[in-house]
C-alpha cells in the first residue's frame, strides 16, 4: 500500500492511518485479541472439576449439591471453566497492591478479608478469583481475574480499615490497578 494514499480529510496519510485501512474498521488493531483461546461451543450441561462450577444453557454458576449429583451423570461433560482457564494461563484483569506499616501487624486479617470478598463475588460470578498472591514483606500483591473483584477488594479494605485507596483503569483495556495503604 503506498505511503501517500489519501485519507478523507487529509492530504498525506500517517503510518497509523495506513495500518487502520489495511486491517479494516471492524477490528481493534491496537489491541489484538491473543490472550483468550477461541473455543467452540460445547452443547449440553458442563461441569468444571477444578472449582465445581456448572454451566446450564451457557450460564456458569455455583451449586455444590447439584454438582455432586451431576458428577456421575454420563451425559454431563467435564471441561475447564473460563475462570479456571484464566488462572491457569495467568490472564488477570486486576491487580491489588496492599501496603503500609499497618499491614505488617494485620496481614492475616487483610488477606482473610480479600478471600471473603472473593467468596462473595463468586456467588454471582464464578470467574471472579484471586489467581495469585505475592507477599513481599511490607507489600502484598493480589492478581485477580476480573477488574470488578479488584475494585471490590479495595473498597472493602477502605470501608473496614480506612486508609488511602486509589483505583486506576488502563485506557482501552479491561484492567484495574488498585492501591490501598495505611500507615
Amino acid at each position: 500500500m503506498p505511503d501517500n494514499m489519501p485519507v478523507h480529510g487529509r492530504g498525506k496519510s500517517t503510518p497509523r492511518d495506513i495500518k487502520r485501512i489495511t486491517v479494516g474498521s471492524g477490528q481493534d488493531w491496537r489491541f489484538p485479541k491473543t490472550a483468550y483461546r477461541e473455543v467452540e461451543d460445547t452443547p449440553g450441561t458442563l461441569i468444571c472439576p477444578t472449582c465445581h462450577a456448572i454451566s446450564l444453557e451457557k450460564r456458569w454458576f455455583l451449586d455444590e449439591p447439584l454438582y455432586q449429583r451431576l458428577r456421575s451423570d454420563p451425559d454431563v461433560t467435564a471441561v475447564t471453566c473460563p475462570g479456571c482457564e484464566r488462572v491457569e494461563r495467568g490472564i488477570f484483569e486486576g491487580r491489588v497492591l496492599i501496603g503500609g506499616k499497618w499491614l505488617e501487624e494485620h496481614k492475616e486479617e487483610i488477606l482473610n478479608l480479600a478471600k471473603n470478598e472473593e467468596a462473595k463475588a463468586r456467588q454471582t460470578n464464578p470467574f471472579s478469583r484471586i489467581g495469585a498472591t505475592k507477599d513481599q514483606g511490607q507489600q502484598v500483591e493480589l492478581f485477580v481475574t476480573t477488574q470488578w473483584l479488584a475494585e471490590r477488594i479495595g473498597k472493602e479494605l477502605r470501608k473496614a480499615y480506612k486508609g488511602q485507596l486509589q483505583i486506576d483503569h488502563l485506557p482501552g483495556e479491561k484492567f484495574s490497578w488498585v492501591w490501598w495503604s495505611r500507615d
